[in-house]
């Protein structure tokens, strides 16, 4: 990973060679962990599983900073999910407590669980390697050996990496099989034929439940992941979390600025309450294309055989939404139920769980931008999404039946409201808020 401070770019790689660091790089031994791959399952209570590591590498001259906020965000986002991961996390640990770490993690994990590990710091450049520290100085796991190890864990396993290089992982453990990808010449037109494939894999990975592992990796093979300011310390230090970690959390609606969880699954493109490794790998993909100088490159990367494979889940929380129509520009949203006196009915419960909108007209003017609003009626009632107006700048905003908005390019700078409706029934009265988009 690497980071920024003032106008200096820091890489693991450079850092290596100033100091006169050796690295083994691919020739250390794919099978260094056989003795340590087996193991120990049982019954367990817990089906969802997190292993966090962070290395910030404070006591080198190569320190990474932000790792320790990423593992601190991501793991209150995993445990703010209606259906919670058990997190565990450490940071800066040896190799050798890294194993363990993860044995003791997932040991009770049986054939129905989803563990989940997630790595944060520094990977060797074109090899993708894990970089530890010890007493006696770096040590490298490399994700031939991180396959190995996490092939002993039961049940279905998800890998995300936030590392230099970290895509070199879609194809160690895809076994160069499957959906494993990484950028191409033409990233956006690739993004979307991987998903394309995901989607056409689904019907046979429905009856198909050999799949074991789910890859998201930060950056592709050949590219390194970038780390970008968040703000400020109490000591008026600044703040840095890594941009992939960043678009993660936010694709299960958690914003580490607020330090809580602000709306729905944001990634959750078909609105079933639940993100699939298909949809995150989207979400994260675009989110970080768009919020990373064009100056750099970064294309988060996949490798899985089932797309359709849930990783992130809200359970029985319900999201309603308009079910009348493609659109609900034009369409009406009065009822016979909503004719209903006020006083005959109790109050309407409404709660908009997706924070205000800022774009910037610049990013607009090189391409849409799509986002899809969460609402929820704690009393039951159907939802509906409306635009403020139909005419005039509206004109450039679109509305679906479940709330998923699309900002046009070009759209010009303005505020523009969108109405979000619970609608009444025999027993609650209608309830109306305005959500706000501003386009700067």
């Amino acid at each position: 990973m690497k980071h920024f401070i003032g106008k200096f770019i820091y890489t693991l790689s450079a850092l290596l060679i100033v100091a006169g660091i050796s690295y083994p790089g691919a020739l250390m031994c794919a099978n260094a962990a056989e003795e340590n791959n087996d193991v120990n399952v049982s019954d367990g209570v817990c089906s969802q599983r997190a292993y966090l590591l962070a290395e910030t590498y404070s006591t080198t001259s190569n320190i990474l900073y932000g790792t320790d906020n990423d593992v601190k965000y991501l793991g209150a986002a995993l445990s703010a999910l209606n259906s919670p991961y058990e997190v565990n996390s450490a940071i800066d640990v040896s190799k050798e407590e890294a194993i363990e770490g993860i044995k003791t993690a997932f040991a009770h994990a049986d054939a129905d669980d989803i563990s989940l590990f997630y790595f944060a710091g520094h990977g060797v450049s074109s090899t993708g390697a894990l970089v530890f520290v010890s007493d006696d100085g770096y040590e490298y796991m490399t994700i031939e050996e991180l396959c190995d190890i996490l092939s002993g864990v039961e049940g279905k396993v998800v890998v995300m990496l936030d590392s230099c290089s970290s895509g070199v992982a879609t194809s160690v453990f895809g076994n160069a099989k499957g959906s494993a990808a990484s950028k191409d010449a033409d990233a956006d037109d690739f993004n979307k034929a991987v998903v394309k494939q995901f989607a056409k894999a689904q019907s046979t990975a429905e009856d198909d439940n050999s799949s074991k592992f789910y890859v998201l990796a930060g950056c592709s093979e050949d590219e390194d992941a970038y780390s970008v300011s968040v703000g400020y310390d109490s000591d008026n230090n600044k703040l840095y979390c890594g941009l992939f970690t960043i678009a993660l959390e936010k694709a299960i609606g958690y914003d580490y600025a607020y330090e809580s969880r602000t709306g729905g699954l944001d990634a959750d493109a078909d609105i079933d309450n639940n993100v699939s490794l298909a949809e995150c790998y989207d979400y994260t993909y675009n989110y970080v294309a768009q919020n990373l100088s064009s100056e750099f490159s970064q294309h988060v990367s996949v490798y899985s055989e089932d797309g359709a494979q849930v990783i992130f889940s809200d359970g029985d929380l319900v999201f309603e939404a308009a079910d009348d129509g493609d659109s609900a520009d034009t369409s009406s949203d009065t009822s016979a139920d909503d004719s209903t006196s006020d006083s005959e009915l109790l109050s309407g419960k409404l709660s908009i769980l997706t924070t205000a909108k800022k774009i910037s007209a610049s990013r607009l003017s090189l391409s849409k931008v799509t986002f899809k609003i969460s609402a929820a009626s704690s009393t039951g009632q159907k939802i509906i999404f409306k635009k403020y107006k139909t005419s005039g700048k509206y004109k450039a905003i679109t509305v679906t039946k479940n709330g998923k908005v699309t900002l046009k390019k070009g759209t010009k700078a303005g505020v523009y409201k969108i109405i979000v409706r619970a609608k009444a029934n025999s027993t609650y009265a209608a309830k109306e808020k305005i959500f706000k988009i501003t386009v700067y």
